[in-house]
């Protein structure tokens, strides 16, 4: 299933899930029935917390929502919401911990993926404005990744301990100022990590894949980067590279549900963007999220 957070009057927004037809179940609004109620997701992340439980409830309201009496009595009720004009945050509204990797590098050892911290207050959600806070001629760098999203906790992990707590994957955008240049300052390099930190500098959705989607396909679906309607880079999503990333930082980092990892392992490119450039980025036919550099 496809989750994401509805932009709402609440401060942390409102879990939803997508249903054929582009629409959106709003989860918080779609009980109507008594013991329904007894649960109502008060976020995403309390959906993936609460395991296979959690989206067992949640399936169970989507086959309501497939149904023409259950349908018609959950738009009654305006639970049932298009995708087109509903405006989302990002499908983790706030992660406790945003990290981003690089491709892994081997020490001899074992590969050690490279990580960097980005500000939880950088997530903004899809079709969102890019709007760094330097000057456009210092250059503005665009780089897009699949990213694994945890749906327990986890520290000092093994493969496939940290496999089992991977509950969803995302699309994010990372922007900067362009990477300096090899035996760059350190001042230099302190500037293009603080440049990462910015509100909007990380678009992230428009929604979470649940890994039980992505089990059954034959092939991982491509991630692809497009510019003004030009493809720039493809290449194959691999997933399943986000275990063994995630199990090599927990011997370091302690995580909790809603902790979103940027897959170094899906990178595309270093894009150099201009005023105006529009950016979409795919993962095959299942989720798309686009943004603006407005500058």
């Amino acid at each position: 299933m496809r989750l994401v957070t509805i932009d709402s009057r609440e401060a942390a927004g409102r879990p939803g899930a997508c249903l054929p037809h582009d629409e959106i179940l709003d989860l918080h609004a779609a009980p109507i029935t008594l013991s329904q109620a007894q649960w109502l997701p008060q976020s995403v992340v309390s959906i993936l917390a609460a395991g296979e439980s959690g989206l067992a409830k949640v399936q169970n309201l989507l086959r309501m929502a497939e149904d023409g009496e259950g349908r018609a009595a959950l738009r009654s009720t305006g639970a049932i919401l298009p995708f087109a004009g509903t405006a989302l945050l990002p499908p983790v509204r706030r992660p406790g911990l945003l990290l981003l990797t690089e491709r892994l590098a081997s020490t001899g050892k074992e590969p050690m993926p490279v990580a960097l911290i980005k500000s939880p207050n950088t997530a903004t959600g899809p079709g969102s404005e890019i709007r760094p806070p330097w000057r456009h001629d210092e250059g503005v760098v665009a780089t897009a990744m699949l990213a694994a999203v945890t749906g327990r906790p986890l520290y000092r992990a093994t493969p496939a301990e940290a496999e089992a707590a991977i509950a969803a994957y995302t699309l994010l955008i990372d922007v900067s100022l362009p990477a300096p240049a090899a035996g760059g300052s350190a001042t230099d390099w302190r500037r293009y990590v603080d440049s990462k930190q910015f509100p909007g500098a990380c678009p992230i959705g428009p929604a979470l894949l649940t890994v039980d989607e992505l089990a059954v396909l034959s092939a991982p679906p491509p991630v692809a980067l497009s510019i003004n309607g030009v493809e720039t880079d493809r290449r194959p999503g691999e997933w399943q590279a986000g275990a063994a990333v995630l199990s090599s930082l927990s011997q370091r980092y302690a995580f909790r549900p809603g902790d979103v990892v940027g897959l170094g392992e899906t990178a595309l490119g270093e894009e150099r963007l201009r005023p105006g450039d529009e950016l979409k980025l795919t993962l095959g036919q299942h989720l798309t999220l686009e943004a603006r550099y407005a500058a």
